[in-house]
């Protein structure tokens, strides 16, 4: 399916349980995005048994999104904005 998988390579799981050991069990999945485009961490800010993964996409300055204002979520065309970002994902692989 040309899926990836990226995880931070950190355990997300801190059991409390002595007899378990930390795990990683919070990843996030891709396709069509190039590895170099995509930043990967592990967040510790919770208190929790859980550290979710946090996943950041970076766009290459090159390409010139087609709208401005994030503050209009009423009125955004989400079929427009996967569209977009799925060109730029391949444009950016090539």
């Amino acid at each position: 399916m040309g899926l990836d998988v990226i995880s931070s390579g950190e355990p997300t799981y801190w059991p409390s349980d002595r007899q378990k050991i930390p795990d990683v069990i919070d990843f996030g999945v891709t396709k069509n995005i190039s590895r170099e485009l995509v930043d990967v961490e592990a967040s510790l800010d919770l208190s929790s048994d859980h550290s979710p993964t946090i996943v950041s996409i970076r766009i290459p300055q090159r390409y010139e999104l087609p709208f401005t204002n994030m503050n209009v979520i009423s009125r955004t065309n989400w079929l427009r904005f996967k569209s977009t970002l799925v060109a730029i994902a391949r444009k950016a692989s090539d």
